[in-house]
């Protein structure tokens, strides 16, 4: 096997002695910047088998022998002990740091209402929202600046409810309160 990211984990598995390589002037080859996952040709174009993240392999959903750190893990894992954002989201290894998943997964901010996935005094927070109707909590917090979206009743009263399934609600001293694990 051949990983080729340490973080988008992509396994190639060619079932036939010689290996394979990317086609000659095909996307995937390295030179233009192309998707990675376009099709790798070896001796046999039909034993090349790619296996995403996940684990389910698209010759029909065999599971993968080694389909990366969330295979079999709950949602919300964190598959490296050296980063607190680095969690099993959806059944993929992310880094909860986007607009996707914004500090813990299930997050989205929400491009509509200001908003972009922002670090503020170590936390990741929705930042810059217009409307508090507009935020995935429905709060836009305005105490530090630009506003988080924050989950919150926006009266100051943290809550749970408004937070992904296995995170909680964690009051900010110098921060909008926010979701963490």
């Amino acid at each position: 096997m051949i990983a080729l990211s340490p973080v988008v984990t992509l396994f190639i598995v060619v079932a036939c002695a010689g290996g394979g390589s990317p086609t000659e002037g095909d996307p995937g080859d390295g030179d233009d910047g192309g998707d990675p996952q376009d099709r790798f040709v070896g001796p046999d174009p039909d034993a090349v088998v790619f296996v995403p993240d996940g684990g389910v392999a698209s010759d029909g959903g065999h599971p993968a022998p080694d389909a990366g750190p969330c295979q079999g893990m709950p949602e919300s894992h964190q598959w490296d002990p050296k980063n607190v954002f680095a969690r099993c989201c959806d059944g993929d290894p992310v880094v909860a740091n986007t607009n996707t998943n914004c500090g813990v997964c299930g997050i989205k901010c929400n491009a509509d209402n200001g908003e972009s996935c922002q670090e503020f005094n170590g936390h990741w927070f929705c930042r810059g929202c217009i409307a508090s109707t507009s935020c995935w909590s429905g709060c836009c917090a305005t105490s530090y600046s630009p506003p988080s979206c924050s989950p919150a009743d926006c009266n100051g009263n943290c809550r749970d409810d408004l937070c992904p399934t296995g995170s909680h609600c964690v009051g900010g001293t110098d921060t909008s309160d926010y979701c963490a694990y």
